[in-house]
């Protein structure tokens, strides 16, 4: 399977100028089986200095209710890979409405991931 950012590199290659975010930490499922390749396709971004995640779409991808431990793995390399300085949080408006609450998405960037 190959996810939207393997299909992004070449025209990141060509435009390096260009700032890029990927939305939703990059698309990367939960319970991806143990090589993680969509996950890696998402890591391997970070080698573009203009290249951003938004942190956002957690409390969908989550499988369990608040705090969506399940995902905080996941966030947790992409911190890493592309450090605080290219992470922007994302509302998920309007979604988040039907799905946790502002408040909830808020306090899991907040207060929930280390």
């Amino acid at each position: 399977m190959q996810s939207c950012t393997r299909l992004l590199e070449p025209i990141v290659d060509r435009f390096p100028d260009v700032k890029v975010v990927l939305d939703h930490l990059g698309g990367p499922p939960i319970g991806e089986e143990t090589t993680r390749p969509l996950l890696g396709n998402v890591l391997r971004m970070a080698r573009y200095s203009d290249m951003y995640v938004k942190v956002s779409n957690m409390n969908r991808m989550s499988k369990f209710p608040y705090p969506h431990r399940d995902t905080h793995e996941i966030a947790r390399r992409i911190y890493d890979a592309f450090g605080p300085e290219r992470l922007m949080w994302g509302t998920d408006l309007p979604y988040v409405l039907t799905a946790g609450g502002y408040v909830h998405a808020l306090e899991l960037v907040r207060e929930e991931l280390d």
